[in-house]
C-alpha cells in the first residue's frame, strides 16, 4: 500500500538551538549574580520551544526552579524525567486535582483559603510546599499586597504547608526615566513581603522581576527573577549598556 503519511503532516517546523537557551540562563545568571535566583517561565509549550527539551537542557545548567504554566505541562515534565522543583503560575482548580499536586511533587500557586485547605489534606503526612501571588498593581490575580500578612497567619495553622516563593507581576517595567509605576508596586510588595517575616516566615524566593524588570531595574531583583522572553534571546527593552549577550533560539524556520 502506498505510503501517504509524509504527505499528511504540516511540511513546516521550527529549528531550536538548546545552547542558546543554556547561554541565555547563565548570561541571567551572571547578570543578577550568585545570590539571587533565576526561575525561567517555560509556560506554554517553553514559548513554543518545546518544554520537555527545554527543562532538560536547562537542567544541565543546575537550575534551582521552573516556572510551569499549567498542570498537564508539569505533569509530562515529571513523566519525562524532569526532577528539578516546578511551580505552576495557574491557580484554578487547585481544591479538584489536589492531590495531583502531590502525586507529583509540583508546587501551586495559592491565592485562597480554600486551596490550601485543599492542599494540606491531600498532603495528608508529607510537606506540602506552595508559591504565593501577590497583586501589587497589575490588577490580574493574586493576594492583596496589604492583605498578605492576615493571609499567611492563616497559612501558618496548617502544619504540613510551607511557603517557598512569593512573587509578583511587573505591569509595565522600563528604565527608571521612561516610567515610575514599577517603583510604586515595588514598594507594595516590600513592605508586604516585612509584614510576613515579622511573622516569622522568610520564603527563600521573592520575585518581582520578568525580563525587562530584571535588565532595567537591578535593585528591585530581590531573591529571585523569572524571566520569559530573554530566556529565548529576545528583549523587548532597550539593552543599553548592559552587557547581557543573548542569542535567539530559533535556529531556522523550515
Amino acid at each position: 500500500m502506498y505510503d501517504y503519511s509524509k504527505y499528511l503532516t504540516r511540511a513546516c517546523w521550527l529549528e531550536i538551538d538548546l545552547d542558546a537557551i543554556k547561554n541565555n540562563y547563565n548570561e541571567l545568571q551572571k547578570m543578577v549574580g550568585d545570590e539571587v535566583m533565576v526561575m525561567p517561565a517555560i509556560k506554554a509549550n517553553a514559548y513554543g520551544h518545546g518544554i520537555v527539551e527545554v527543562a532538560r537542557a536547562l537542567e544541565k545548567c543546575n537550575v534551582k526552579y521552573l516556572a510551569a504554566g499549567v498542570l498537564h505541562e508539569a505533569i509530562k515534565l515529571r513523566k519525562n524525567g524532569v526532577k528539578t522543583p516546578i511551580m505552576l503560575f495557574i491557580g484554578n482548580n487547585i481544591t479538584e486535582v489536589a492531590d495531583l499536586y502531590v502525586r507529583y511533587d509540583l508546587m501551586p500557586t495559592v491565592s485562597c483559603m480554600e486551596q490550601v485547605e485543599a492542599l494540606s489534606k491531600a498532603a495528608g503526612g508529607k510537606t506540602m510546599k506552595i508559591f504565593l501571588k501577590v497583586e501589587t498593581g497589575r490588577g490580574r490575580l493574586g493576594i492583596n499586597a496589604e492583605e498578605l500578612a492576615d493571609f499567611v497567619k492563616q497559612i501558618l495553622e496548617f502544619k504540613n504547608i510551607k511557603i517557598v516563593g512569593m512573587y509578583s507581576h511587573m505591569s509595565c517595567p522600563d528604565w527608571p526615566d521612561k516610567e515610575s509605576f514599577s517603583q510604586w508596586q515595588y514598594n507594595r510588595f516590600v513592605a508586604a513581603i516585612r509584614e510576613v517575616e515579622a511573622l516569622g516566615v522568610k520564603p527563600e524566593f521573592l520575585q518581582l522581576a520578568n525580563s525587562n524588570g530584571s535588565i532595567s531595574r537591578p535593585e528591585m531583583r530581590l531573591t529571585g527573577i523569572c524571566p520569559g522572553q530573554s530566556m529565548w534571546g529576545y528583549s523587548t527593552i532597550e539593552l543599553r549598556d548592559s552587557a547581557l549577550k543573548l542569542i535567539p533560539a530559533i535556529k531556522s524556520w523550515k
